[in-house]
């Protein structure tokens, strides 16, 4: 039987965000790559999931689409791609990127849509947590009012501000510490 593999990237500062996991997976695989009767356990009986277990499997990759999309990530991101081979055949009802994808939950990266894309299959990318995800750094925006609070505080007191660098690692070392950040209230 063919391997089927799982794969992700580990990118660093992608939007924002410290070290996310990205999660690769094929969209609209018309055929799959073997009968479902030897990727599913259980696939002739009745069950009302069948349909998202095809989908979980027809995402995953096969060895040449690995590599495939190894040389693509290390070509175009300088990033690549890890794998783990998924034990076969699989259990039914495992969550599928896909399943996730027509829920509409936020988090997804189109790799097929980006100007170049040459890959024999489409590929998307899901990185957990979508919009709301946890992150150790801070953006531009949010240095920037963090050093004019930080001014502005230095001035109420009285005490001559440090150099901008100085008031940046500053704001960086109490938001690793404390999670704080300097929000702007929009009018």
């Amino acid at each position: 039987m063919t391997s089927l593999y799982k794969a992700w990237s580990v990118i660093n500062d992608y939007q924002g965000r410290d070290q996310v996991i990205i999660h690769w997976f094929v969209v609209g695989r018309e055929e799959p790559i073997a009968p479902y009767e030897q990727l599913i356990i259980g696939y002739g009986s009745q069950y009302d999931g069948i349909h998202y277990d095809r989908l979980y499997v027809n995402e995953l990759l096969i060895g040449d689409e690995v590599e495939e999309l190894n040389k693509y990530l290390k070509l175009k991101h300088n990033t690549e791609a890890y794998t783990e081979e998924v034990p076969m055949p699989v259990e039914r009802g495992i969550l599928s990127h896909s399943l996730l994808l027509i829920s509409g939950e936020p988090g997804f990266y189109c790799l097929a849509d980006e100007e170049g894309y040459n890959l024999s299959m489409s590929i998307m990318g899901y990185f957990e947590g979508g919009e709301g995800l946890i992150t150790t750094s801070l953006t531009l925006e949010e240095l920037e009012m963090g050093c004019t609070f930080l001014r502005e505080v230095f001035e109420q007191l009285g005490i001559k501000a440090p150099e901008i660098d100085m008031q940046k690692k500053t704001l960086k070392t109490i938001y690793e510490k404390l999670d704080l950040k300097v929000h702007k209230e929009r009018s």
